[in-house]
């Protein structure tokens, strides 16, 4: 059934349905409510619409990121912790930000919800100018025990959030966890997107 629905003859909703359903629930959302899950009216049709929260993170970050990058293993919507398996068993959570300013100034920043996970192995973070344009302008990839923030250092699985400026201190600070290569690969499949 995974391969099905990567090849795209089964909707992500037929899929989700049938991985719950090995598992004993009647469908997803049965599954979502007795997982305690908020579920937002956001899959019309198997789509996500582009006014719901999760646009950006399901239909975008998550889609492009299965094209950028090879063998992982995507987990349905609504799984706790984290999207993705990789080829080598690390469990990664992707996060995705449009840039935001400062209340008081005039510079702009990325926000991620970290919300002290503890079971991700790694976080990818991708940032993106705005949602209208939708255009990528960072992707960073950072082992969740790393020790991060340009001001005050902590164990980033252990944060609520991370703010990342679009400074060129706080870049610098951030530029080792940045994968330039795939960059343009998720240039490339955003683009994509739009034209549908």
């Amino acid at each position: 059934m995974y391969r099905k629905w990567k090849d795209g003859i089964i909707s992500q909703v037929d899929y989700q349905n049938w991985l719950v359903q090995q598992r004993g629930y009647k469908n997803w959302n049965e599954y979502c409510k007795l997982q305690g899950k908020n579920i937002r009216p956001m899959i019309t049709n198997n789509k996500v619409s582009k006014t719901s929260p999760d646009y950006l993170g399901i239909t975008v970050s998550e889609r492009v990121l299965s094209k950028v990058f090879k063998n992982v293993q995507r987990m349905p919507t609504c799984n706790r912790n984290y999207d993705f398996i990789c080829n080598k068993g690390y469990k990664v959570d992707v996060k995705s930000s449009c840039q935001n300013n400062l209340t008081n100034r005039k510079d702009k920043y990325w926000q991620f919800k970290i919300k002290y996970n503890i079971i991700a192995d790694y976080f990818l973070l991708l940032a993106f100018d705005s949602r209208i344009n939708l255009s990528p302008q960072h992707v960073w990839l950072i082992q969740g025990n790393s020790n991060i923030g340009v001001n005050k250092v902590s164990i980033l699985n252990k944060k609520n959030q991370i703010v990342i400026c679009n400074t060129k201190r706080s870049l610098m600070h951030y530029k080792k966890y940045e994968l330039k290569d795939k960059l343009r690969k998720v240039i490339t499949c955003c683009n994509i997107l739009k034209k549908r």
